[in-house]
């Protein structure tokens, strides 16, 4: 009898590799960010999600110079991505309730840099802190940043969406760029924090009604990054995401991260420490462009 509960118990939780909606887990109970909420799941009880949460192979990690490989993959290549957006597309921000999104349609497409395959953008996305010493996913060498950026894409050779990709080898890669202060505001991010006023609460959203350029918001220089095989950093936690991170950085100021921290999340409260904490590496190999 108990050999049987068990058994249905595991059949439940293996259930929910599907990507869970906005406001709940595949357990049917909301995820968030909360350690002390009793209305949903926090990140050290995403596990009940889905056990893919407690994978091998789960980021985000600690990016260490030390501990990588030197490998020559080339330069990453963004089309579609400067002052003139492919034919067709579209622009939407939303509040999440965990985290701010902005949904792409159109060609924004990512090859080279020892990729299999060139990928499609269908979403870029902000992770934060409510203090500057913390907020991003992924650390640089044992050191934390204030914010995150992420921009998901799939791999259009053998898919025609992210959810058709999602789990599977390879089938999803994400660009990462780690976000530091300086003391003037960034102005390529102008036109972004402008519409916030429009995604205060979560659910909002906004389609922008001309696509502006995503390339101004990135650094310039992207010759140097760090490569790894790892996982979505929210359920469900997914693995097989090819993960490229950029050691230069978005640089913000501390008055447009603020931006960040006003939002209002799933809970009406100020929305804030949206990020995963570091997962080991174990017996991954962490590469690093070398050419």
């Amino acid at each position: 009898m108990n050999t049987f509960i068990i058994v249905i118990v595991l059949a439940v939780l293996g259930s929910s590799h599907g990507a869970p909606s906005r406001r709940s887990s595949g357990s049917g109970t909301p995820w968030g960010y909360h350690f002390y909420v009793a209305e949903e799941l926090g990140p050290d009880e995403w596990w009940q999600s889905t056990m893919n949460c407690v994978g091998m192979n789960q980021s985000p990690i600690d990016l260490k110079e030390s501990e990588s490989v030197d490998e020559c993959f080339g330069e990453v290549e963004f089309t579609g991505f400067g002052d003139t957006p492919p034919e067709g597309a579209t622009m939407t921000l939303e509040n999440t309730g965990h985290y701010v999104k902005m949904l792409l349609t159109g060609d924004y497409l990512i090859s080279g840099g020892g990729l299999g395959a060139t990928y499609k953008s269908y979403q870029f996305h902000f992770h934060w802190g409510n203090a500057d010493e913390r907020g991003s996913e992924h650390y640089m060498n044992s050191e934390a940043h204030p914010a995150e950026m992420h921009i998901v894409t799939y791999d259009t050779s053998r898919f025609s969406s992210g959810t058709e990709a999602t789990g599977q080898p390879d089938g999803l890669a994400v660009f990462a760029f780690l976000i530091e202060l300086q003391d003037e505001d960034n102005e390529a991010f102008s036109e972004f924090f402008d519409l916030f006023e429009y995604i205060e609460e979560d659910g909002d959203e906004y389609e922008l009604e001309t696509p502006f350029s995503i390339e101004s918001l990135l650094p310039e220089d992207r010759s140097a990054f760090y490569r790894y095989s790892g996982s979505l950093t929210t359920p469900p936690c997914s693995e097989g995401v090819v993960w490229t991170n950029f050691v230069n950085t978005i640089k913000l100021s501390e008055d447009q991260l603020n931006k960040f921290r006003g939002l209002k999340d799933e809970l009406e409260q100020n929305m804030k420490d949206n990020f995963r904490a570091i997962q080991p590496l174990r017996s991954r190999t962490l590469f690093m462009n070398s050419c």
